[in-house]
């Protein structure tokens, strides 16, 4: 096996294909996740043969581009934008299906499951903002397929991919939901932020990117500790601003091939940042989230048609819904990427770490200042990533 760290996605198809258990998950010199060929190795290459790294994306014609509101404002208020991910799941649960998709397990470990429990829906609502662990779920589903089950398999472009590329072949009864993504921080990285956290305010319970219950649909957070719930966002957490500004995701996110229109899922989801500047578009309507929803196959049509009702639903111009979605047209620039910092995530060295946010924040809002009014409102009002 040959594996092209600069690459490699860490979809662990390859993993999971290997009928000799040869490959191991193992960590870079940032400590990203990366697969590892143990002793058991016989050379089959099957590994090589699934490996979606040189697979091309197929071109995706007559995209239909909507948004979309939940009409239940307890799943809109769970979900980081419209709750149109929610929507899906529960149609899916509803037909006696399995819903794989990412959760923290032990409040911070982000990793994919599956289940089929509405009781269990809310642990696969929100953002995670680091890379997941897939474990072998791309088995899981594929033994739920096999006995005849539907499956919605949601996650990264890459991760989708790596699962297609795993499969193999076509399924009815599977349906795909990939995110815009920006790219992935490890999970190495936001354990050393909590820690910091656990230093400087105690053991923390909860970690929630996205928190509308404290500003409604925006970039702001919560940690939990004990009794209190402390706000979270980028003007105060290292990890969440160089995340925001693209600092310290994967190698291979900065040259991504899935940051384009050419999705790899049968529907796309994200948040539908840029939508506030659609003429007549109201502030209350929008206030808790709005999601963008890409439906790109005719497995995608047939299922938006099915939860429509479930939304309050509008066809939306591409132009708008690339307005402040850079991600669906390139990855963020390489130039981003800050070795240094990453190393110091790697060391656990969070004192330099906090300088540097100090440093950065402090020149930013220093830019800040000699910005015109109108673009300081608009700032102010909602920050966007990309």
């Amino acid at each position: 096996m040959i594996i092209n760290n600069s690459k490699c996605t860490a979809c662990f198809a390859c993993r999971q294909v290997c009928p000799k258990q040869a490959i191991d998950v193992s960590y870079d010199r940032y400590g990203f996740m990366i697969p590892a060929v143990n002793k058991n190795c016989v050379e089959c290459g099957l590994c090589e043969k699934i490996c979606p790294i040189e697979i091309p994306l197929l071109h995706c014609n007559n995209q239909n581009v909507y948004s979309f509101i939940n009409k239940n404002n307890a799943l809109l208020m769970r979900s980081s934008s419209g709750a149109v991910f929610p929507a899906i799941a529960q149609y899916v649960i509803n037909q006696n299906g399995i819903v794989f998709g990412c959760l923290f397990e032990d409040n911070s470990k982000a990793i994919h499951r599956g289940i089929d429990r509405s009781e269990e829906l809310y642990k696969l609502q929100g953002s995670k903002y680091v890379q997941s662990d897939v474990g072998f779920t791309f088995t899981e589903a594929k033994a739920y397929l096999e006995d005849g089950r539907l499956v919605l398999y949601s996650g990264t472009p890459c991760q989708i991919h790596g699962l297609k590329s795993f499969l193999g072949k076509h399924y009815d009864n599977l349906i795909t939901v990939d995110i815009i993504c920006h790219g992935v921080p490890s999970q190495e990285m936001l354990n050393t932020d909590i820690q910091w956290w656990g230093k400087k305010v105690g053991r923390v319970d909860q970690v929630n990117f996205r928190d509308k219950r404290i500003n409604g649909w925006s970039l702001i957070g919560s940690i939990k500790t004990g009794l209190k719930t402390r706000v979270m966002y980028p003007g105060n957490d290292a990890y969440y601003f160089f995340f925001d500004n693209g600092s310290i995701y994967r190698e291979c996110c900065y040259s991504c091939k899935y940051a384009n229109l050419d999705r790899i899922g049968d529907i796309t989801i994200g948040d539908f940042w840029g939508i506030e500047t659609k003429k007549g578009i109201s502030i209350e309507r929008m206030k808790n989230g709005v999601s963008l929803v890409l439906v790109n196959t005719e497995i995608g049509i047939t299922v938006f048609n099915k939860i429509r009702e479930e939304g309050i639903v509008e066809e939306e111009d591409m132009c708008v819904a690339l307005r402040e979605n850079i991600q669906l047209l390139r990855p963020v620039p390489i130039e981003n990427r800050n070795h240094t910092l990453i190393q110091m995530y790697h060391e656990g060295n969070m004192e330099k770490i906090h300088h540097t946010f100090v440093k950065m924040k402090r020149a930013i809002d220093s830019l800040r200042a000699f910005l015109p009014i109108k673009l300081k409102l608009r700032l102010k009002g909602m920050r966007k990533n990309g």
